[in-house]
């Protein structure tokens, strides 16, 4: 029998689920429709929309799931082999969210700064070829680096817990491992280091693309309030969603982090916040997402205007 706080519970992931599936999904209609209208192939920064658009759709379903069967269908939710599979998933799908997220802030970084080198110049010209490949293989990576911390833990704890515990799990096995293999000792390592390698690159191009404005404006003499350039607005856009991305993702793993490594305890209301926070974020993705992006931006603009006039 469900509880006031199950109840309460289920309403919270019920509106996290329908907010970030009608963004995710208007991120989705929005970009094919402008692919129908030019009759043209993705351009690169629609094909990591859409594919981070995906993901939090996956994110979502995977989430929102695992609810309903915890409070419904507790002996098949509570088997070990469809717990492990479901940490898998939301592992690998936060990690490969992360990944994506890097990508398009690489993207920006690589087309709004000047380079001198020749090879950064072709790097530049050869960069959206990449990219699907670099998605591909960051999926690779991620799944891979979820592996071990799933493969050595013993899941315990129910929703979000489960999978906090099942990472302390992860960490406690390299001082009972006898296998002389590094994996098997820090099996947390490799996706702390996947996640470690994304921020900094976050960072990178957050302060690339400042640094590159600040010489612009000396450049020009003149305040940024001086510029009237639709350059200069993509410039600044740039920089707002590579700045709220960062937020988001420190958002995710930050809380994500320290509920497993103990600090907060189980029930208290730290934990209750950080455990919502991290449901919330496919919704807060698609939001920074969509403000992020002019073509997104106005066709949003264009149906609350529309409904308004209804």
């Amino acid at each position: 029998m469900l509880t006031y706080k199950d109840i309460a519970e289920l309403a919270y992931h019920g509106v996290c689920f329908m907010i970030g599936l009608l963004g995710n999904t208007f991120i989705l209609s929005a970009t094919f429709t402008d692919l129908l209208q030019r009759s043209n192939d993705f351009n690169t920064p629609d094909l990591i929309l859409s594919s981070m658009g995906v993901l939090n759709i996956c994110h979502l379903c995977i989430q929102f799931g695992t609810t309903i069967c915890r409070m419904f269908w507790r002996k098949f939710y509570f088997h070990n082999h469809v717990k492990k599979t479901i940490q898998l998933l939301l592992c690998s799908v936060r990690s490969s969210s992360l990944s994506f997220a890097t990508i398009l802030c690489i993207f920006y970084c690589v087309n709004i700064v000047n380079f001198n080198n020749s090879y950064l110049m072709r790097l530049k010209v050869r960069f959206p070829g990449l990219v699907p490949w670099l998605l591909l293989g960051s999926v690779l990576v991620s799944f891979t680096s979820c592996l071990p911390i799933v493969f050595y833990m013993q899941v315990k704890g129910t929703g979000e817990a489960a999978f906090n515990n099942s990472v302390k799990e992860a960490i406690n096995v390299s001082g009972q491992s006898s296998v002389n293999s590094w994996v098997h000792e820090n099996p947390l390592s490799i996706n702390a280091l996947v996640a470690s390698f994304c921020f900094a690159m976050l960072t990178f191009s957050a302060a690339t693309i400042l640094t590159f404005l600040c010489i612009h404006r000396k450049k020009m003499g003149q305040n940024l309030d001086g510029f009237s350039s639709p350059r200069l607005d993509a410039y600044c856009g740039a920089m707002k969603t590579i700045a709220s991305l960062f937020i988001v993702y420190v958002l995710l793993y930050v809380p994500q982090w320290l509920l497993a490594s103990d600090v907060v305890h189980r029930g208290t209301p730290v934990f209750l916040a950080f455990v919502n926070i991290i449901s919330s974020f496919p919704a807060l993705n698609s939001a920074v997402l969509i403000l992020g992006n002019t073509k997104l931006k106005k066709v949003l603009s264009r149906i609350i205007h529309r409904a308004k006039s209804c």
